[in-house]
């Protein structure tokens, strides 16, 4: 066998230039690599201190602002935001935060200013229930005051009528007092000694028919001599009569749909079924 000739053969360098020796090409070629590398290394340095383009960052910034502000807030905030986020995925923060204001609210409202509003409710609907009774009653007295046709060949006037007029009987006391054209009914019944029903209002006379319209501001009437004597309004608005009137005598003449117009326990002295007559004596 013939053996390899030693010239020829070289064992190969290891890479990073140990266990062996170089020729002068290969030195050549390694100082050219380690030219390029200082040249790369050069360019890196000088793109470092030029920094990136504005527009990048800017592009950067604003796609990572979301994950930034979750990273900068304290654990805390970044759970409960998390929890939000999970829990409501298709809310806008700000549709949370009106929300979250208003159970503030509500929450926040003391006991008893709860008991205050529901107590303003309950005023506002009694008077808006006592409006209506207003309004009804308003509608009830701008009805025709004069729903009798006078008798045109009789005429009295006020002149006849002033005084005290006075009616007793078994069931009933009363009294009628006129003054110029204000009147002063009052009734007592003997099963109560204690009450007495009265109405004050204006008097308007048409020939022989005299309409009484009661007018409550005219206040309550007072007994001197019996100051115990309660007096209750009578349910009135106005009453149609007829008079007929004599030297010391009077006499109501009342028709039943004026009968109906009374209304409480003074009723019962009315008949709504016929006509009634009261026969009155002037007193003074």
């Amino acid at each position: 066998m013939s053996e390899p000739p030693g010239d020829e053969f070289e064992p190969p360098s290891s890479p990073n230039g140990l266990g062996g020796t170089r020729s002068g090409g290969e030195e050549s070629a390694g100082e050219s690599l380690i030219g390029a590398l200082k040249k790369s290394v050069q360019e890196i340095e000088k793109a470092s201190e030029i920094g990136p383009d504005k527009n990048e960052l800017d592009d950067i910034t604003s796609a990572n602002a979301p994950d930034m502000a979750i990273r900068n807030a304290s654990p805390f905030d970044q759970k409960n935001r998390e929890k939000s986020f999970i829990e409501r995925p298709g809310r806008k923060p700000r549709q949370r935060a009106e929300e979250n204001f208003i159970q503030r609210i509500f929450t926040r409202i003391p006991a008893g200013l709860w008991g205050l509003l529901i107590f303003a409710l309950l005023i506002a609907f009694l008077m808006g229930g006592l409006a209506a009774i207003a309004q009804k009653n308003l509608a009830r007295s701008s009805e025709k005051i004069l729903r009798i046709a006078p008798d045109q060949s009789v005429s009295y006037g006020f002149q006849d009528l002033q005084g005290v007029w006075v009616n007793s009987t078994p069931q009933y006391w009363m009294y009628f007092k006129v003054n110029e054209n204000k009147y002063e009914w009052v009734i007592q019944f003997p099963e109560t000694p204690g009450l007495r029903y009265f109405s004050r209002g204006d008097l308007v006379l048409a020939n022989d028919v005299m309409v009484a319209t009661q007018r409550g501001a005219l206040g309550t009437p007072v007994d001197p001599e019996r100051l115990y004597i309660g007096y209750m309004p009578i349910s009135l608005i106005n009453i149609n009569i007829r008079l007929k009137l004599s030297e010391g005598a009077m006499m109501w003449e009342v028709e039943p749909q004026e009968s109906k117009r009374l209304e409480g326990p003074v009723s019962v002295l009315f008949n709504p079924h016929a006509a009634q007559n009261f026969n009155w004596t002037k007193a003074r």
